[in-house]
């Protein structure tokens, strides 16, 4: 039954890792009053270095500031692209792409030969991407910055896509659609920022496993053609270099990229949804509440802009110093943090939200109080010192868009991109220090609509108290489950009855070579000790001890430790439907599903299968040889009534069972699983692989071997019994 306990040890060390950053709980908490006030001083005035700006004969914008203080070269690269720009049938291309842009080499070097010439030269390259641009930034010594500028041409012009790294990246995002569920703060702004966009918004698409099976090499190769030309390009140099011999190199270089006149496209427009609702993502495992609540906002080219900003500081921005912490943590010890606001957008609207946690039981006291901080708002004009100290806050933190020369390079580089004009910092300062008092009533009337309230919470709905969530309005569940890929079945030829008879055979003969035919046929379970190495990458790899029961038909004890990591350390139950696994993140309930597929796994073990074998009419059908790591094995096909089927693997010159490959899930992740066994060793009572091997999606995830094994052990009550809640 080892292939049971492999499958558990992908799901919950997975689970441990993703969670060892741990959400702080949400406790009461309550704040000495003081009547303290703060003074900021008087701002000097900001110095811009100055910039030098210009367009290659290519039509590609480049930004040039120098600073010899290190010597140091920084390069920002802004191209017209993002996610917001993905079609529809293939969200994350633009993901992909910039991560093949950059890590699927140049013609001459590959992914790797390129990050060793990095690694000697002590430079780094990076990319990515937002909604709404993409960027590559590099950062080196003075001396390397020739030799980088041609290294980023060389990228930027003919990225080669190799298609290993293409599949490794595609891997490691199917990774993260398993686990995108995994945190309930990160599962709240997701789905909250559906709910403001609409699900279908270019600015609120989710990357499902379906839209990167679509993505191609050819897809990235028209992505590439498409928006790297250099008219839809920004390149930025600071640090210690010499404007001209550097504009020279750029001259032979970008210079003579070829461009054309193809417009940059339209970033997407947002269609308002301005319909108030009630939403709730039921999470039977957690003891805080998630909340986020708004509606649609405004563009940072609105010209309320700037009082927006203000009156933000003092709803919701400003830390302690706004109202909500000064209410609905300090005054109703309800959350350790909330934030909310007006939050503007380059080009489209933005979102007002408030986000914070708080315990179950204060779920729906905390929205009321923050609806009613909405309301006094809007009600009433702020005071005096709200005002000034809501100023000074915004102008004091405002300079740190000058923290270093960089800093500014960048901001203006982002400022020409989006449209805005050269002064546009220098306004924003003039425009909050005339802000006033009447002015933010104005904007908070105007822009905040309690009536338009989205309101979600992802908490455990039984313990909100007597008072529920209806009291705001109908109640709408969200789905969050993570839709399957597409899978493409092998064609499984029907069985006949030479083939069911040869595979009687093949299972008879393991039987015997195993020494299985008395333990077999009375087995109830097994009790057994393994040591495992568990590796997640060459770099990352855990070594730990797993101790199972199995009691058939449908119960399952698995504990595993570590000596090193006590994340690692797990308990976990099943019996039958109902489960529950205790950890480092305490006690939890195991979902139906989880349980099901464990029990359905315990069908798969090998002992099980050849204790089926001696049924009747067992469909084990002979379905010819099959190549798995270079060697040729005789398989089986085994079909189930309520699962998928799934192949088993004998060698052909011993008998032994050498492997299965079955389809299943990493934690979340669904995938094909491998198993292959090797070195049979006497246990006694049978003989069985002291080795095994697991691997997932052809990756190499989990190496064991068995140190004890017994046969049908004494089924011990207090296994199952379930610790209190610490």
């Amino acid at each position: 039954m080892k292939n049971n306990r492999l499958r558990i040890i992908t799901t919950i060390v997975l689970l441990l890792v993703a969670t060892l950053v741990v959400h702080a709980a949400a406790v009461t908490y309550r704040h000495d009053k003081s009547d303290k006030t703060f003074k900021f001083p008087k701002l000097r005035d900001i110095q811009v270095p100055p910039i030098q700006s210009l367009t290659l004969q290519s039509q590609m914008k480049v930004f040039l500031m120098e600073d010899h203080e290190l010597p140091l070269v920084r390069i920002h690269v802004i191209i017209r692209t993002g996610n917001a720009f993905d079609p529809k049938e293939m969200v994350g291309l633009a993901v992909l792409a910039m991560d093949q842009i950059r890590s699927g080499g140049i013609p001459g070097l590959d992914g790797d030969a390129l990050d060793e010439k990095l690694d000697n030269m002590g430079a780094t390259i990076t990319a990515g991407c937002d909604d709404t641009y993409a960027w590559i930034q590099a950062n080196c010594l003075a001396e390397d910055a020739p030799a980088i500028l041609d290294l980023l041409y060389q990228m930027m012009r003919q990225p080669q896509f190799a298609a290993d790294k293409l599949d490794l990246a595609k891997t490691q995002l199917r990774s993260a659609i398993s686990r995108r569920n995994d945190d309930p703060g990160a599962i709240a702004d997701r789905e909250f920022r559906k709910l403001i966009y609409g699900t279908d918004s270019p600015y609120a698409r989710q990357m499902e496993y379906e839209h990167l099976d679509r993505v191609t090499r050819n897809d990235l190769v028209y992505f590439h053609e498409k928006f790297f030309k250099p008219q839809f390009v920004s390149l930025g140099i600071w640090g210690d270099f010499e404007p001209a011999p550097t504009t020279s190199i750029l001259t032979r270089t970008f210079g003579q990229w070829p461009g054309d006149t193809t417009p940059g496209q339209r970033f997407p427009t947002v269609v308002p949804s301005p319909a108030a609702g009630v939403y709730l993502i039921s999470r039977p495992n957690v003891t805080q509440s998630e909340i986020r609540l708004g509606h649609l906002g405004i563009e940072m080219s609105n010209p309320d802009y700037f009082a927006v900003e203000v009156m933000n500081k003092i709803f919701g921005t400003n830390g302690f110093l706004s109202r909500l912490m000064k209410v609905v943590r300090t005054e109703e010890g309800l959350t350790y943090g909330i934030n909310g606001g007006i939050y503007a957008e380059m080009k489209y609207p933005g979102m007002f939200a408030v986000d914070t946690f708080t315990k179950s039981e204060s779920t729906v006291k905390a929205i009321q109080v923050i609806i009613n901080e909405i309301n006094r708002m809007r009600d009433s004009l702020v005071t005096e010192e709200e005002l000034e100290t809501a100023r000074s806050a915004y102008l004091n933190g405002f300079v740190f868009n000058f923290a270093s020369t960089y800093a500014v390079l960048t901001r203006i580089m982002t400022l020409d991109y989006y449209g805005f004009p050269e002064d546009f910092l220098e306004q924003t300062r003039q425009e909050v220090a005339a802000v006033s008092r009447e002015a933010i009533h104005r904007v908070a009337r105007q822009y905040l609509h309690p009536d338009q309230l989205k309101i979600l919470v992802v908490g455990k709905p039984e313990d909100f108290g007597t008072t529920s969530l209806d009291v705001f309005g109908q109640v709408q569940p969200v789905d969050i489950s993570i839709p399957e890929p597409a899978v493409v079945e092998e064609a499984i030829p029907e069985p006949t009855p030479a083939s069911l008879a040869r595979g009687k055979i093949v299972l008879n003969r393991a039987t015997e070579v195993m020494k299985a035919q008395d333990v077999v046929s009375d087995l109830q379970g097994t009790h057994m000790v393994e040591a495992s190495e568990i590796q997640f990458n060459p770099q990352m790899k855990f070594m730990v001890k797993v101790e199972t029961w199995t009691f058939l038909p449908d119960k399952i004890v698995f504990r595993m430790s570590s000596d090193t990591i006590p994340q690692l350390s797990v308990t976990q139950v099943v019996t039958g439907g109902t489960g529950w696994a205790q950890s480092v993140r305490g006690l939890q309930n195991l979902s139906p599903e989880e349980c099901t597929r464990q029990v359905q796994d315990i069908q798969r073990s090998p002992l099980v299968i050849l204790k089926n074998a001696q049924i009747q009419g067992f469909p084990a059908q002979y379905i010819g040889e099959s190549e798995v790591k270079g060697k040729m094995y005789d398989t089986l096909y085994i079909r189930q009534a309520d699962a998928a089927g799934f192949k088993v693997y004998f060698d052909p010159e011993t008998g032994h069972l050498a492997g299965m490959l079955y389809r299943g899930k990493r934690g979340n992740e669904p995938g094909n699983f491998l198993a292959l066994y090797s070195d049979p060793a006497d246990f006694g009572e049978i003989v069985y692989p002291r080795r095994n091997e697991l691997y997932f999606n052809d990756e190499l995830f989990i190496s064991s071997s068995v140190e004890q094994l017994a046969i049908n052990p004494a089924e011990d009550s207090t296994l199952f019994i379930q610790p209190d809640q610490q």
